[in-house]
């Protein structure tokens, strides 16, 4: 998108799905993003698909009003039926589409989408067997799918996801990154796919290069960065780098610039990988899923050197990313 977006609204009806709606809203929330739940009835009482009465802080209208927010979300649930028949539902996502403004959906939500006309010719997901009624030109079974301006999403289990995918879209990764780890996204990771192996000697250098790298940095008095990754290399050649934050909140991971060392020094591969954050380095952490995708793309059978509750492990980054991102 280019820029750092601010102002978000999520727009609700009676039958909304909790998890999608309010889940998101919490990710967001903790992000610093200024998200706000709005009703597209007459009042501003909301009842979801479970019978939980939300209080929404404004009514959306003809939307206009709106017109200066950054993102657009539609949450799934049965509410999808009435959001389909409202004309002002569907002239405002018409009008936020031609501003190129982002619009995020997840599960049954991209219907509404379809009826706004919206969707045809794009890339994009759904819940199981809504597909039927989209006009998608490829349909993804990826948690999170990214095309363009739109942002699309499976269902309740992947709103975690969908919310740190729109918050990394708004220009707000390093946020987004602090998130997955203070909510355990990895741990939960770890523990659906916990196939361990033994840290070697030189897993054990990797780490300490790593750590060398994010002490040396912080020294220097440049802490626009807070973590440093450490890659070998297929020829056993270790490349390190720090993650660059920027003054409008631009990012580059640390993963990435250490891979795009690794390649520059002539890597065709790489076998492990080690990401590690704070002064003295000592706090590992788990590449975030951009990352992640990088890591998968330049090498399949990349391991990964991750923290769990028995001490340090590595996995194979194909555990940890089972699917394309995007």
């Amino acid at each position: 998108m280019g820029k750092i977006l601010e102002k978000t609204l999520i727009l609700l009806e009676d039958g909304f799905e909790e998890i999608e709606a309010l889940g998101t809203y919490d990710v967001l929330r903790r992000g610093g993003i200024e998200a706000q739940l709005v009703s597209v009835k007459e009042n501003l009482r909301v009842r979801s698909s479970r019978g939980v009465t939300v209080e929404a802080v404004d009514i959306l209208g003809n939307g206009s009003r709106f017109m200066d927010y950054d993102v657009l979300i539609i949450p799934g649930g049965n509410a999808y039926e009435k959001l389909s028949e409202n004309e002002n539902v569907l002239n405002f996502i018409r009008a936020f589409n031609e501003r190129n403004k982002l619009i995020a959906s997840i599960c049954a939500g991209p219907v509404v989408l379809e009826k706004a006309g919206i969707l045809k010719g794009r890339t994009g997901t759904c819940y199981p067997g809504f597909d039927n009624y989209l006009s998608y030109d490829r349909m993804e079974i990826n948690p999170v799918c990214i095309d363009g301006n739109l942002i699309t999403s499976r269902g309740p289990a992947t709103t975690i996801y969908f919310a740190l995918t729109i918050l990394e879209a708004m220009g707000r990764a390093a946020e987004a990154a602090i998130i997955r780890d203070d909510m355990l996204v990895g741990y939960m990771e770890y523990n659906i796919r916990h196939e361990e192996h033994n840290l070697t000697r030189d897993d054990v250098e990797l780490i300490k290069e790593a750590q060398r790298t994010i002490v040396t940095y912080f020294e220097s008095g440049a802490h626009t960065s807070t973590e440093a990754t450490g890659v070998r290399g297929g020829s056993g050649k270790i490349y390190t780098a720090v993650n660059l934050v920027n003054t409008r909140g631009d990012s580059i991971s640390a993963e990435q610039a250490a891979i795009s060392g690794a390649i520059a020094g002539g890597e065709t591969a790489i076998t492990t990988v080690v990401t590690v954050k704070g002064q003295s380095g000592r706090r590992m952490v788990m590449p975030d899923g951009i990352a992640r995708q990088t890591i998968y793309d330049v090498s399949p059978d990349a391991m990964v050197l991750v923290k769990v509750p028995a001490g340090v492990r590595k996995m194979r980054i194909k555990d940890l990313l089972p699917q394309e991102l995007y």
